[in-house]
């Protein structure tokens, strides 16, 4: 997760520049919004970032406990300067070694899970700390995202659709899920690039091309758009 990180870190003074995460943390809270929870409840987001999703969140649950977490510290500290008005309790931790002792009612994550070695075990992970009746709502980008690249980049892959479902339904999850195809269009291949670093993500590209300098020669790219496949899944469990 260093490189994560790391790239995270560099892309925390735009980080906020990202429509997309917000549109896509936007309808995510939609979805959040039908779920029927406990009261009170105690409430984590797992990847909040700059805590921006992670305020609209705390707007639906107010004078509730709510945590935030991140690994990349940079982006935490303008978490801290965005919620610290609020009881939110934000702390750099990776979701992968959660070392919570209470269990929580709701687990939240926008566009952060992706980021797993593997998902389906860190589905598993976060199970354990849900309660018995309590539900995990996340989003994450499929197969088929970022495909206009793949002529020049090797897309890292992202888990299917199939496979997180069989993983909640093998976990005891009634759950439903939504997948909508988001395109971005751009008047040249740097800007798109460039929406892509801000985002933190270019994680998820290695350059197939071996033979081009580390710096990227532009003339060789024509890219002015980039879809991305967003799965929205709500998960609940309402064991006895």
């Amino acid at each position: 997760m260093t490189n994560i990180k790391r790239a995270f870190n560099r892309a925390a003074n735009t980080y906020d520049d990202s429509m997309l995460q917000q549109k896509i943390g936007g309808t995510l809270l939609q979805f959040v919004e039908k779920l029927n929870l406990p009261n009170p409840i105690r409430v984590i987001d797992l990847g909040c970032g700059t805590g921006l999703v992670t305020e609209k969140l705390a707007q639906l649950f107010p004078n509730q406990e709510i945590h935030a977490i991140d690994i990349a510290d940079q982006l935490l500290q303008l978490a801290k300067k965005r919620l610290g008005h609020t009881t939110i309790k934000i702390d750099e931790a990776d979701y992968h070694s959660l070392s919570y002792k209470n269990y929580f009612d709701l687990v939240f994550s926008n566009m952060a899970l992706q980021w797993s070695e593997n998902i389906c075990e860190t589905l598993k992970k976060i199970n354990g700390y849900l309660t018995k009746k309590s539900a995990l709502a996340f989003s994450v980008p499929l197969p088929g995202t970022l495909n206009e690249l793949n002529n020049q980049f090797e897309i890292l892959p992202f888990t299917s659709q199939k496979i997180i479902e069989t993983t909640l339904m093998d976990l005891g999850f009634n759950f439903t899920s939504h997948v909508e195809s988001i395109t971005l269009s751009f008047d040249n291949t740097l800007l798109a690039l460039k929406c892509i670093k801000n985002m933190g993500a270019n994680q998820v590209l290695k350059r197939t091309q071996k033979h081009l300098s580390k710096k990227i020669n532009f003339n060789h790219f024509h890219i002015s758009k980039l879809t991305f496949i967003i799965a929205y899944f709500m998960a609940e469990k309402n064991e006895k």
